[in-house]
């Protein structure tokens, strides 16, 4: 996720006209979908075991996070590095996690 960030940080003006208020609603989608493609290889890399409706609503709800985390990194204009936004995610993730857990 990491890279994925710092490359959209490279390419911060063109992120911010396409995710702004004003952006391309398509672009939203292609973002998600790039996302959904990406944590489905992790999936299977990873050999996690979900039958196939908990594995779309899985990808689903961490890829539509993710795009809103992203999105409201350039409207507050990007008010930590890369980095620091993945880690933040990554904990809200692990966080989440651990209430379902207890949960169970």
């Amino acid at each position: 996720m990491l890279r994925t960030i710092e490359q959209i940080e490279k390419n911060a003006f063109f992120y911010k006209i396409f995710l702004g208020n004003k952006g391309v609603p398509s672009f939203k989608i292609h973002l998600r979908e790039m996302m959904n493609k990406k944590i489905v290889e992790q999936i299977n890399e990873n050999n996690v075991s979900l039958d196939e409706l908990r594995k779309d609503t899985f990808v689903q709800f961490l890829s539509s996070a993710i795009v809103g985390v992203i999105e409201w990194w350039f409207t507050h204009t990007t008010p930590c590095s890369a980095e620091e936004i993945t880690d933040q995610t990554w904990s809200l993730l692990e966080l989440n996690q651990l209430i379902l857990q207890s949960q169970s």
